[in-house]
């Protein structure tokens, strides 16, 4: 699957709207949907907590009394947001991303490049790869990783970015109607 582009999230989630089930200070509750349960989910904080669930998985994070504050913006860090998971698998193995990274130890000179051996590999099989990488003379394969975030994550991450920004365009829009 490919990664899920920013201009394709957002045609995915462009009829969703939200609906608060909860907003107390840190403890909010949101509900996104297109009235589907395709591709919907809610962003729920407690102090300290973000759990995003739903039809594309479900991820806990922890790190600020607001989690709302520590994913405002407009910029998703991938791997410093993966640090503050409790719980929710991020990461799968990837054939792919595993030829890719041989290909760069052999064009580097890492491991030696004088046999075709590497096409006939099982890139599938991360145990077995790291083993012929270890006996081709790479001693530091087993520090190697051939994971990559899944797509359900990436997708997630974007989901909260976007929710968030939801959220306070609708307490904006709220100032502003009080205002007027």
């Amino acid at each position: 699957m490919s990664e899920p582009t920013q201009e394709r999230f957002l045609t995915e989630v462009a009829n969703h709207r939200m609906t608060v089930l909860i907003d107390t200070a840190t403890h909010r509750h949101l509900h996104f949907s297109d009235g589907t349960m395709n591709m919907h989910f809610m962003l729920t904080t407690w102090p300290g907590y973000l759990c995003i669930s739903g039809d594309m998985g479900c991820f806990v994070f922890q790190r600020l009394k607001d989690m709302f504050c520590f994913f405002r913006g407009e910029r998703i860090n991938v791997s410093y947001w993966a640090e503050k998971i409790q719980a929710g698998s991020w990461r799968e193995h990837s054939p792919k991303y595993a030829r890719e990274r041989v290909c760069e130890l052999v064009a580097d000179e890492t491991i030696p490049a004088d046999h075709d051996e590497y096409d006939r590999l099982d890139y599938c099989n991360p145990q077995d790869l790291i083993e012929h990488l270890m006996e081709s003379g790479y001693q530091d394969a087993w520090e190697e990783s051939f994971m990559v975030p899944t797509y359900h994550y990436l997708w997630c991450l974007q989901a909260i970015v976007w929710g968030i920004q939801q959220y306070d365009q609708a307490n904006v829009n709220k100032l502003l109607q009080g205002v007027a």
